[in-house]
């Protein structure tokens, strides 16, 4: 049970960094060029939602990543 616990945190605290460094990365892009004028917030959100996309895809990229890796131990018993 325990296990299940740690592997939840893990998962979480993997998620938010993977988020907010992906918050960072969106950023730095100008979509506001690409925007009419006038519809700034609707800018912001649309970086949140990007950022949130590509962070759950880079943290299950890695949360894969360990878990597969933790398998091949199997290939070699």
């Amino acid at each position: 049970m325990k296990d299940l616990g740690i592997g939840a945190l893990i998962r979480i605290i993997t998620y938010l960094v993977t988020i907010a460094y992906s918050f960072k990365v969106v950023k730095c892009l100008a979509l506001e060029k690409f925007i009419r004028k006038g519809k700034a917030n609707e800018v912001k959100i649309l970086l949140i939602f990007i950022a949130i996309s590509l962070g759950y895809l880079v943290g299950q990229f890695l949360i894969n990543l360990m878990y597969y890796s933790m398998l091949l131990k199997w290939l070699f018993i």
